[in-house]
């Protein structure tokens, strides 16, 4: 289409009317640009551009590919593997088939059982150090018990004896003296 005229003005690139499919195909080529982009900020471990970027692609296209699989990669690299595992989920639908996105679910597997794994032993370490501290701090009954016993290496009589689990839990902590039977 030749360019619009506007009184005695000089055409300009800004004034050509662009039809319907020209539009469409503007659309489609910033969706590629954003998903490129995302690859871009992938390679240099920008992982939140590489989920603003993606996101701004997927609002183009819901179905594109890249733009799932690199919001996916990127959740995984931030913790967010909830979302990840929603992002290859809808892969899965898209491309059933797809081994890369069959691999990074497998992958995800792994990170979240060892993600659990170590919730479950920093709960059980902080179960501890919250009893330990309970049992040691001064306004404690067995405070003056437990200080007695680790000063005199609990050779006095008079001096209760120190719970096994409370001893062993003693021992563990830094900061603590050793406690002997």
């Amino acid at each position: 289409r030749p360019p619009s005229r506007r009184g005695n003005q000089k055409s300009s690139s800004m004034d050509m009317e662009f039809g319907s499919s020209d539009a469409r195909r503007a659309k489609e080529q910033r969706e590629i640009c954003y998903s490129n982009l995302a690859l871009c900020y992938f390679k240099e471990k920008k992982f939140y551009e590489v989920r603003r970027e993606c996101d701004k692609a997927l609002e183009i296209n819901p179905r594109s590919v890249k733009a799932l699989f690199r919001r996916g990669s990127a959740n995984v690299q931030v913790g967010e593997y909830g979302l990840a595992r929603k992002d290859f989920k809808s892969l899965l639908v898209l491309e059933p088939d797809d081994k890369r996105t069959l691999r990074e679910l497998d992958r995800l597997d792994g990170l979240e059982a060892r993600q659990k794994k170590k919730e479950a032993i920093d709960f059980e370490l902080k179960e501890k150090t919250m009893l330990l501290d309970k049992l040691t701090s001064p306004s404690s009954p067995f405070a003056g018990m437990m200080a007695a016993a680790a000063l005199n290496g609990r050779k006095d009589a008079s001096v209760p004896p120190i719970p096994e689990k409370v001893r062993d839990l003693m021992a563990k902590s830094p900061g603590h003296p050793e406690v002997e039977e």
